[in-house]
């Protein structure tokens, strides 16, 4: 069995990184105009998706899920970030009997990037449910990453750049924000 993890979203944040009327003054855009409001939307989510994929880290609170298979390590680096809180570990039997792991046998790090068990973990899948992200909102992320997101957002509406491709202003604005590569 294989002991590289998985990781997946488990769902998306109900906040959003950035209201609609920031962007719109931001591209200095009427805010009583709504033709472009679904647009706007669209470009928000995909511009943020990005953002935390560049960064490893969630800018709105959300639920991630770390699968292992056959076991977990005894120490296990958290790929996404800020970590606020674990939320359950559980295994899946061959079975696939599932049975939640006591909080008694781990604990986050103090820099809360690291999940460390007292005992091996083994089982054919062991998931990690953890909880990320600045706030309910982006009103809680630093100033620095909604003026990144503002800048990604105004030169993809420009044409200047795609969404997925973070521009080399944006991304030093990013860096001191970014987690560590998960490897």
């Amino acid at each position: 069995m294989s002991n590289s993890p998985t990781l997946q979203r488990e769902c998306r944040p109900e906040g959003r990184s950035l209201h609609l009327v920031q962007v719109k003054d931001y591209l200095k855009i009427d805010r009583c105009n709504t033709d472009d409001n679904d647009f706007l939307w669209n470009l928000i989510n995909q511009v943020t998706d990005s953002a935390e994929e560049y960064l490893r880290t969630s800018i709105v609170n959300q639920l991630w899920r770390l699968t292992f298979e056959g076991y977990a390590p005894s120490m296990v680096r958290l790929p996404m970030g800020p970590v606020q809180e674990i939320c359950m570990v559980k295994v899946t039997a061959r079975d696939l009997v599932e049975t939640e792991i006591s909080p008694d046998v781990y604990y986050l790090s103090a820099k809360k990037k690291r999940l460390i068990f007292e005992a091996n973990i083994l089982s054919p899948y062991v998931d990690i449910i953890y909880k990320t992200g600045y706030g309910i909102s982006g009103s809680y992320m630093p100033d620095e990453l909604r003026e990144g997101l503002l800048k990604h957002i105004s030169g993809v509406y420009r044409g200047d750049c795609g969404v997925n491709v973070i521009p080399a202003p944006v991304q030093s604005i990013y860096n001191p924000y970014k987690e560590s590569s998960y490897a």
